[in-house]
């Protein structure tokens, strides 16, 4: 166990839930970090959602700017 928690940085949980005083309270508190690592990554998905709308929208403002930019120097050359 000592040569697998060095490798690793941490003690099993099975380990810890065998060593712990009191286990119910240890698995209530596993629970709850479980409940907030779900909410954890449910939110991390939904920035990733829409980090990736922004980037589309970031794109599709950036050829719009372009065509604008091509429309008016065409108008510029035109009025000279």
């Amino acid at each position: 166990m000592a040569a697998e928690q060095y490798r690793t940085g941490a003690i099993d949980p099975s380990v810890q839930l065998f060593l712990s005083s009191d286990p119910a309270e240890y698995l209530d508190r596993a629970q709850a970090l479980g409940r907030t690592s779900d909410r954890q990554a449910a939110a991390l998905r939904a920035l990733e959602s829409t980090q990736r709308e922004l980037a589309q929208e970031r794109a599709d403002a950036a050829k719009r700017l372009k065509s604008q930019q091509e429309t008016r120097a065409k108008a510029k050359e035109k009025k000279d």
